[in-house]
């Protein structure tokens, strides 16, 4: 549960994952699953929600990074493959694959532009891992470039 307390934010669900809510500027009042107390979010504040269990905030985010997507970009800090490949088929529409198991727990520092073709976004995506990408219609497989 979201309560507005008079302010901007942005709350990101996707799939079955942790629910996160942005705040960019005034408060929120957050509350996991509806139950138990509601944690408050100030400016600056990110609370990550999972099913059945209280929200973690962390504070003094780059909100802007956060809400890059805004102005036409994806900002990642510290992402795994993973989690950029999770958002990239989102923009993209297409599915990825991670072919080499090590890959997708490797964190990265990556800035997309969303207006590329997708051609373009695998082009950042290989040189910042190191890894290759075969685009088979509408799926990417992404594997290392070197034998294991």
């Amino acid at each position: 549960t979201i309560e507005d307390l008079g302010t901007e934010f942005e709350v990101a669900a996707r799939g079955t994952g942790p629910v996160q809510v942005v705040v960019v500027s005034g408060s929120v009042a957050v509350r996991a699953d509806g139950t138990g107390p509601a944690v408050t979010l100030r400016a600056r504040d990110v609370a990550t929600v999972r099913t059945h269990a209280p929200p973690v905030v962390s504070q003094a985010v780059s909100v802007e990074n956060l809400t890059s997507w805004r102005k036409g970009t994806l900002v990642f800090d510290d992402a795994t493959v993973a989690e950029v490949v999770e958002e990239l088929e989102r923009w993209y529409s297409v599915r990825f694959e991670i072919a080499t198991p090590t890959l997708a727990g490797r964190h990265l520092n990556v800035t997309f532009q969303t207006t590329d073709r997708i051609e373009d976004a695998l082009e950042v995506l290989t040189t910042a891992t190191g890894a290759k990408a075969e685009r088979k219609g509408s799926t990417v497989v992404i594997s290392s470039a070197s034998p294991q």
